[in-house]
């Protein structure tokens, strides 16, 4: 108690109430005026406003810090309490002074997409903050995305080139389930800008689109993730019918994902890639292009292999079944055959595509054997 009772005395000496009302006073006067400036030059910014309500000038800390250096110097007369009031004052103070800090240096980084600068690691953090709210991430997303598509000089610094996209998209749809249709329908406005930027990694988001697409496939409760996720492949394979970067990212997935869903045994999944892979190689029409990319999966013909069950076995026989219905619909719905022979030359470059050692003419004749009524029925029973 005497040892507390000398201490109380000498803090006494050294402080008194004014002089430690008088500094915090200045910090005050100081930080409150760089606040307001702050926030008047990110009034329209969605993602600046909420680094700097979050990272820079958090209101919470700058309340709790006022209150921290101005209780001390109102009990400061209390017997005892002295070196108590002591460090909740220095701990205020410390607080303040480094929300100031961080003030000026957020002020004084003209250079902004420097990776050592302040305003590229704070507005880095915010976009995969955990501890900010759901509904600010998702504004802070959409900014980011949004910039890409402004021009150069109107795109935030150091976030242009794509590089952030994929991480930060798996990280948002991983921590906010709930949010997952939002961020999606969000990430779909600017799918096709973002992939136009260098180190986007369309490839492996490709590749999680289909992951994710089949996954909801079996989800009876994320339907509108499974049309999204549709969505979004549709557009891919639209795009692949004319650009070859696109068509390898697309067979890329699609070679991975075959056995996986073989393995799911589930023919509704087989059935979806099949349509969307006969439709991309009728569509495209690139003969040897197509060829090189298809035989490099399981989905290239073959007789020896497209009555097996293993992988290969299935997946060809499910594209023979495309590939025999569209001939079928097309000789069905033109009784004299025309618009049979106005695709005849498409179709010799898909047979050659799709059949390994295919021969156009013994095809069609086989085709032709089959399609006589008579014969066909018999064939039938």
């Amino acid at each position: 108690m005497k040892d507390l009772r000398e201490i109380d005395n000498l803090l006494g000496v050294i402080f008194d109430s004014s002089s430690l009302g008088t500094v915090a006073g200045i910090f005050v006067a100081v930080l409150l005026p760089t606040v307001i400036l702050l926030l008047e030059t990110v009034q329209s910014d969605s993602w600046d406003r909420a680094v700097l309500i979050n990272k820079v000038i958090n209101l919470r800390q700058v309340f709790i810090s006022v209150c921290l250096m101005a209780v001390p110097t109102l009990l400061w007369s209390v017997p005892y309490l002295k070196l108590l009031l002591l460090i909740c004052y220095l701990s205020g103070l410390g607080t303040m002074t480094r929300l100031l800090w961080i003030s000026i240096r957020w002020l004084m980084d003209w250079t902004e997409s420097s990776q050592n600068g302040i305003k590229y690691r704070l507005r880095r953090q915010m976009l995969t903050d955990n501890k900010t709210d759901s509904r600010e991430r998702i504004r802070v997303w959409q900014r980011f995305l949004a910039s890409m598509s402004l021009p150069a000089d109107k795109q935030v610094k150091g976030f242009s080139d794509g590089a952030l996209f994929y991480e930060v998209f798996l990280k948002n749809y991983f921590d906010m389930p709930s949010y997952r249709e939002e961020i999606l329908q969000i990430t779909t406005r600017y799918l096709e800008t973002v992939f136009c930027m260098p180190r986007s990694n369309e490839q492996e988001f490709v590749n999680f689109a289909f992951t994710e697409f089949f996954r909801c496939v079996d989800s009876e409760s994320e339907a509108a993730l499974y049309f999204y996720w549709m969505a979004i492949l549709d557009s891919e394979f639209i795009h692949a019918q004319e650009d070859e970067r696109r068509v390898s990212f697309l067979f890329h997935a699609i070679r991975k994902q075959t056995p996986r869903i073989i393995d799911s045994k589930s023919e509704f999944k087989l059935e979806l890639l099949s349509s969307r892979l006969f439709n991309l190689l009728l569509k495209r029409n690139r003969g040897i292009l197509d060829d090189h990319w298809l035989k490099k999966t399981p989905w290239k013909i073959d007789s020896r292999q497209v009555l097996e069950k293993n992988v290969a076995g299935r997946a060809q026989s499910h594209l023979l079944k495309q590939f025999w219905e569209y001939v079928t619909k097309i000789d069905e719905s033109d009784s004299s055959g025309s618009e049979l022979r106005n695709n005849g030359m498409r179709l010799d470059n898909l047979i050659e595509v799709i059949f390994r050692h295919a021969n156009p003419i013994v095809i069609r004749q086989i085709y032709s054997l089959f399609r006589i009524p008579g014969l066909k029925s018999k064939c039938n029973t």
